[in-house]
């Protein structure tokens, strides 16, 4: 199927229009819920099915946000901007890798995250973790498995993944990555999900453009949140020396297997496009030497980031870009600047944009994307503030 062009404007605004009509859906179910309180004098807090209703309403009118607002006023099928499964399809292997990268990932960025929220906490904020929301039987847990495994991820994944970095990922692969990663963390609006929330979107929109579609993400989130979900099952209670002792060994278990699954999974991306394209396969890598090296390349990259900052940014950036780009995106841009030449009577440049731009205009984000990153800030902080004098 052949892919349905955006902007990035279009995706920006199709994210704005998705998260109003969530927060309608949501603003519904919470006033109705309210309403029952009040009348019946029945608390709804720890109510699975409650819950559960609060969040598939949410997420499902965010959904149909989405699909309203391109279908009605871009003429665009909402499912056709993006791919379920890459042209390389699915990879047993790389599957099989997933939950171990979802493992990683949560032992890895839940220390950062509690350390974050550990300084709000000397602020006032009263976390909002912890609670049960009723899940204590088979059935509750069903309720809340089917919001937060199935639902959650499958409408997240097509329009942060899917629809926005369509748009995005004109500007280049790397900035679409960042910005869904960053807007992926504004618009959960709390101190808990900051941290976590914005490295696993960097993890999910890296899978999204060297795949080419958004399979391996949606995986990666249900595992994710399968994952949450056991927390909130099976809590903990650990005293402060305990807590660190566990964290210190998530700190290194976690590196250690970001550091090891994450380059693995790219090298199998890399294998079977050869043997799809009946290119010679890469040479075999010693096993010892492959490990040294993706263990030591993140303390390199850091290095060389904080040695040479913009100008080594601006080249990765540039590799990135040029590695992942996909020819969507190639062709989108070409028909863009043609469009724009022939209206201005000027020269087309068709020249791929980057993180950086390639010409001042490109530097310029939408207002619509403005709107998104100062808007979804500006709730961040609200929350904030509103949990801390409350």
């Amino acid at each position: 199927m052949k892919l349905k062009s955006l902007s990035l404007g279009e995706s920006s605004v199709t994210l704005i229009a998705a998260y109003l009509l969530s927060l309608i859906g949501s603003l519904v179910v919470m006033t109705g819920g309210a309403l029952y309180e009040l009348i019946l004098e029945v608390p709804l807090s720890e109510s699975a099915v409650y819950n559960a209703l609060t969040l598939s309403v949410g997420q499902l009118f965010m959904l149909l946000g989405g699909v309203l607002y391109l279908g009605a006023f871009r003429k665009k099928n909402y499912f056709s901007t993006f791919r379920f499964v890459g042209n390389g399809g699915l990879s047993t292997k790389r599957v099989l890798l997933v939950p171990l990268i979802s493992i990683g990932a949560i032992l890895l960025f839940s220390p950062f995250a509690d350390a974050f929220v550990y300084l709000f906490m000397l602020m006032g904020y009263t976390p909002t973790g912890g609670e049960t929301f009723g899940v204590d039987t088979w059935q509750s847990i069903l309720l809340m498995a089917a919001a937060t495994v199935l639902i959650a991820p499958l409408v997240e994944e097509t329009l942060f993944r899917g629809v926005f970095i369509g748009g995005a990922k004109h500007r280049g692969s790397l900035f679409a990555v960042l910005f869904s990663g960053l807007i992926f963390m504004l618009v959960h609006a709390s101190p808990e999900q900051t941290v976590h929330q914005f490295f696993l979107g960097l993890i999910l929109g890296y899978f999204a453009v060297t795949t080419g579609g958004i399979a391996y993400g949606l995986l990666l989130h249900a595992c994710n949140n399968i994952i949450g979900l056991l927390f909130i099952i099976f809590p903990f209670d650990l005293t402060v020396t305990e807590l660190a002792v566990m964290y210190a060994v998530w700190l290194v278990v976690g590196y250690l297997i970001l550091a090891l699954a994450l380059p693995l999974f790219r090298r199998l991306g890399e294998r079977e496009k050869a043997k799809r394209d009946n290119i010679p396969l890469p040479p075999a890598l010693n096993l010892n030497e492959t490990v040294k090296h993706d263990l030591i390349a993140p303390f390199l990259f850091l290095a060389k980031l904080f040695k040479g900052k913009r100008v080594f940014l601006k080249e990765f950036a540039a590799e990135f870009d040029a590695k992942y780009d996909l020819p969507e995106s190639k062709e989108f841009v070409t028909e863009l600047n043609a469009t724009n030449a022939a209206n201005e009577n000027n020269t087309a440049n068709t020249e791929l944009p980057t993180l950086f731009g390639t010409n001042k205009n490109e530097k310029k984000l939408p207002a619509s994307m403005l709107a998104i990153l100062i808007g979804g800030a500006a709730l961040w902080v609200i929350n904030a503030v509103l949990n801390i004098f409350s």
